[in-house]
């Protein structure tokens, strides 16, 4: 088997098996690409950010993080209420905007004349 048939992203020493201590490997990539801060666990919280934005639900996210309970992935939940926060102004400002009209002031509740 070589690394291109190999059915994990990181390869280990022997094909096939998947690879058990990640703290070198992570040491090596921080100190090439300059990320000292960064840990692993903030890729795994940008994946579960990315998945739910794009509105995949909780149990999916769970078993792609493999998490074993959806209490655990569930910790993520408040990313949800996040987007659900920036929905709710949008609508509430195109609602605005519709009452406004394109003057900017409000409409007079007077229907418009169309021709």
């Amino acid at each position: 088997m070589d690394a291109m048939d190999d059915p994990w992203v990181m390869v280990a020493a022997r094909p096939g098996e998947r690879y058990e201590n990640l703290k070198n490997a992570w040491e090596l990539v921080r100190n090439r690409t300059g990320l000292h801060d960064v840990r692993i666990h903030n890729l795994r919280h940008l994946f579960a950010s990315r998945a739910l934005a794009l509105r995949e639900r909780l149990p999916m996210i769970g078993t792609l993080l493999c998490h074993g309970k959806i209490h655990t992935t569930a910790r993520y939940a408040h990313l949800t209420r996040d987007s659900v926060n920036t929905t709710e102004v949008q609508v509430a400002e195109s609602i605005r905007a519709d009452i406004e009209g394109p003057t900017g002031r409000e409409h007079s509740g007077t229907p418009t004349p169309t021709a």
